[in-house]
């Protein structure tokens, strides 16, 4: 469905809670009206023309459910305005308003009214309706003479008496654009159905200056501007304020207030702050604490723009957006983007509309630059006290756990860390508490602080230069002290990181698994390759003496453990924070292993996945991630990766434009499906619909790509809860003319919809399925047999399923045989016969027969009216 037709379904099937009818002394309703603000109705000036300022008016609300009494306010009697103002407010505002002179000749419009229209069949001799709605067509404006009023025009034919004084409301958006004022009573033809509307830059003086009501000033926006504009992702504004988890720091004080003042102002507001900070849940908080709540929260989706653009930031009403730019690729603000904000920001102000954009700190290009008026930039240098913030976190999720916890204790191990890193500390404190048991000696304080502990002075000394002038016989056999640590070779750092990513392992393969390790960092071509000699091995120290080195054991299973749990991890993410050169060789070495065994497969998903949020580091999956996986055929662990890095949050935009990249790239289309597939059962399904259909109109597909898009499309058609969003998606795609080109997309999806159920019957034969598009996308599929894979077969599950039932039969047999006619399809049909009527033999139906027998009847009567409409020859 596209935007208008979304807009026409809402505004004519929800009640229109602004509009009222206006009632005489006798309680006789004589008009409409419409509340523009709470407490400020409008209505033509003829309805109450007897009236003076001050003067009381009766009026009730459209259901009938409220009556109540307005107050003359202000008109204008030239004009026919009138403004009313009330104790008693209706459900709700108008949208907004829209001037009338920048309207566009065309533009569709509809009324909503009460009406009466004469009826000699009924006593009073008139129908009375409680409300009564038409469409039209605006025209423009015309000035009358000799009075000089100017008036705007339209065309609307259903307009009655009494919907004077109603909204005039555009179609695509809901806008007023003017009031009613009367119908040309002409017996010409030439004024037939035409209104006569007055203005909004006639109403706007008599509102009241301090009035807040949202204004279009500007041109009207066509379907071609809504196009470029983003979409939006709304969110619930009392779900945000009710968030248990936020809270607003004292380090954000001064900042809080200086948003507060620019939203006030109606300013655009530019959140700059480092990862993890909290630049996101400052910029949300904010705008649902701070804006009128009769503003709608929606997050904007940068999609696939190449750069920021102002173009691309929608001009709706009475909106409070967020933007966040975080890919420095595609987000990184260009000067002029920046300073055409300053413009952005007088439209949303007219709108009643406001704006926060967060971005990362690296990708701000402001710094510096002149004071741009409508502007304001604010900088969140500092990340909320994580003491409070854990302290916090745990209250809402563990009270118990959080009283028992010595915070003093604590203190050390949190200090620094950003709001993201604060939450990851309160889960290893949860998880080490649900593993804590009463038989465990060492008390829970105690393994807490070691599970939080990063070890960063042991792994300074294990990890330092090797060159000391300490031997290894001079370690003990237990180390209690730093000073008894020694830096470790190269041999032994990979036999450490090889069991810290393992956890736990036998003896018999851990050693194999770390000279792997070993030989692809030190860049050897062949796992197996050993160039050192038996007694150069016999003269160092064995595997169990260098286990001691790195503070693991061996018990009588021969399992090796760590002695400390949580140096394992620590020392994971300390190589992988300080050796940013050998992440590569990790990646390598994990992948190498789980194509070898399934249960490498989980961990290096796991650990992957892990390290990876942990830098938010997309560049990796793009180059070395990417590189390993195919190079040993795991394209599941690249994909599951990708997955987690594209549900999180300070990921999302980057991981969704890389999969947009990649929907191109024949080598990674399998990943796109198969993250995208994933995707689709989340909140960013739209997003991963439209990265699905970006593959599928690749200019080349890899092998078995189009036969996974149908399945994925097949399989997202019959699911419950998606089935009707999928649909309407989808119908977007078809030909809106015959001329159009039809993507190969678009061709996928409907054979993959077209024998789908939709409310106990096949959706090609549902009413949804009725149009010229969806004919001629039958004609297409039903031609390109050979090229989609599968479409034969849903063509044949139709015959099965609709055969039962004879109305449902011969509206398919119809269908495919019009389809036939029209696009010349007749050699692909009987193409099909062996298939279609062995479908039919199952239900006692001949398919190609019968669609034979409709042509053959069409052929005759299309022949029959020919001849009919020869003159008949005169003989010479």
């Amino acid at each position: 469905m596209n935007e208008i037709s979304a807009a026409i379904g809402k505004q004519f099937n929800e009640p229109l809670l602004f509009l009222g009818r206006i009632l005489d002394g006798t309680g006789r309703r004589t008009g409409t009206c419409f509340q523009v603000a709470d407490g400020y109705l409008v209505t033509a000036y003829h309805v109450i023309e007897s009236a003076s300022e001050g003067d009381s008016v009766q009026y009730e609300s459209m259901d009938g459910h409220m009556r109540s009494v307005a107050f003359l306010e202000r008109f204008d009697s030239e004009h026919d305005i009138a403004v009313l103002k009330t104790h008693t407010k209706f459900a709700r505002n108008v949208p907004f308003l829209a001037l009338s002179d920048a309207q566009r000749p065309d533009t569709p419009i509809h009324l909503t009214g009460f009406a009466e229209i004469p009826d000699a069949t009924r006593p009073s001799g008139y129908a009375e309706y409680d409300f009564r709605r038409t469409t039209g067509t605006w025209e423009g404006v015309a000035r009358e003479s000799p009075s000089g009023v100017l008036m705007a025009q339209a065309r609307a034919d259903g307009t009655a008496v009494g919907m004077s004084g109603c909204p005039v409301l555009r179609t695509s958006d809901g806008a007023v654009v003017g009031i009613l004022s009367n119908r040309y009573n002409t017996d010409s033809a030439w004024s037939a159905g035409r209104i006569s509307i007055g203005r909004i830059e006639d109403l706007e003086p008599l509102l009241p200056k301090d009035l807040s009501v949202a204004i279009e000033r500007s041109s009207p926006y066509t379907d071609s501007d809504r196009q470029k504009w983003l979409q939006e992702a709304k969110f619930d504004r009392s779900k945000c304020q009710a968030d248990p988890y936020f809270i607003q720091p004292d380090e954000w004080e001064k900042k809080w207030a200086e948003g507060v003042s620019a939203l006030a102002r109606g300013d655009v507001i530019i959140v700059t702050a480092l990862p993890g900070v909290g630049a996101t849940t400052f910029a949300e908080q904010l705008l649902a604490r701070s804006t009128d709540t009769e503003l709608q929260m929606a997050r904007l989706e940068p999609g696939d723009w190449d750069e920021p653009s102002s173009e691309a930031l929608p001009r709706r009403s009475k909106r409070a957006y967020i933007l966040d730019l975080s890919d420095p690729e595609h987000d990184r603000p260009s000067i002029a983007f920046i300073q055409d904000l300053s413009n952005v920001a007088e439209e949303y102000l007219a709108l009643q509309s406001r704006l926060i954009i967060t971005i990362s700190s690296d990708l701000w290009r402001g710094r510096g630059i002149r004071q741009i008026p409508h502007l304001c930039v604010i900088n969140i240098d500092t990340s909320p006290n994580p003491r409070r913030l854990a302290e916090h976190y745990l209250s809402l999720r563990d009270e118990k756990l959080r009283e028992e916890i010595r915070w003093d204790d604590l203190s050390s191990y949190l200090e620094g860390m950003s709001a993201v890193q604060t939450l990851e500390a309160v889960d290893t404190i949860l998880s080490t508490y649900k593993s804590y048991t009463d038989g465990d000696t060492e008390p829970i304080h105690k393994r807490i602080t070691e599970a939080l502990d990063n070890h960063a002075d042991t792994l300074d000394l294990l990890f330092s230069d090797p060159a000391r002038d300490r031997t290894r016989d001079q370690v003990p056999s237990r180390r209690d002290k730093l000073d008894d640590l020694l830096p470790l070779s190269l041999e032994d750092r990979c036999l450490l990181i090889a069991l810290a990513i393992r956890g736990v392992a036998r003896l018999s393969q851990f050693e194999m698994e770390s000279k792997r390790l070993q030989d692809i960092v030190g860049g050897v071509s062949s796992p197996a390759s050993n160039t050192a000699t038996p007694g150069d091995i016999l003269a160092g120290p064995g595997l169990r003496g260098r286990i001691r080195y790195i503070d693991a054991r061996v018990d009588a299973h021969e399992v090796i453990r760590m002695k400390r749990p949580s140096l394992g991890p620590a020392t994971i993410r300390y190589v992988w924070d300080n050796y940013a050169a050998i992440r590569e060789s990790i990646a390598d070495w994990m992948t190498s292993q789980a194509s070898e065994d399934d249960e490498w497969k989980t961990i290096a998903r796991d650990w992957l996945s892990s390290l990876v949020r942990r830098h938010q580091d997309v560049d990796f999956i793009k180059g070395s991630l990417a590189k390993v996986a195919h190079q040993h055929k795991q394209r599941n662990i690249l994909a599951d990766v990708l997955r987690d890095a594209a549900l999180d949050p300070h990921m999302q935009r980057r991981c969704e434009r890389l999969l947009y990249d990649w929907a191109w790239q024949v080598d990674r289309q399998r990943t796109v499906l198969s993250v995208c597939a994933r995707l689709l059962r989340t909140d960013r399904k739209s997003i991963a619909l439209i990265r699905l259909k970006r593959v599928a109109d690749a200019p080349k597909l890899s092998a078995g790509a189009q036969e996974g898009l149908l399945e994925i499309f097949r399989e997202v058609a019959r699911d419950d809860e998606l089935q009707k969003w999928f649909l309407n998606a989808i119908r977007s795609w078809f030909p809106k003319t015959a001329a159009a080109t039809i993507p190969k997309s678009a061709k996928l999806a409907f054979a993959a919809a077209m024998d789908t159920e939709v409310e106990g019957e096949p959706w090609l034969l549902s009413n949804d399925a009725r149009g010229s598009d969806v004919d001629r996308m039958l004609g297409e599929v039903i031609s390109e047999l050979t090229e989609i894979h599968g479409a034969d077969k849903s063509l044949a599950a139709l015959v099965v399923r609709a055969g039962p039932d004879d109305d449902l039969y011969h509206a398919l047999i119809r269908r495919i045989a019009a389809a036939a006619m029209t696009y010349g399809l007749l050699q692909s049909i009987f193409n099909l016969s062996y298939r279609l009527n062995e479908a039919g033999a199952k239900v006692g139906r001949n398919p190609i027969r019968d669609i034979d027998a409709v042509i053959r009847t069409e052929h005759q009567v299309a022949v029959s009216r020919r001849d009919q409409s020869i003159p008949p020859t005169v003989a010479q």
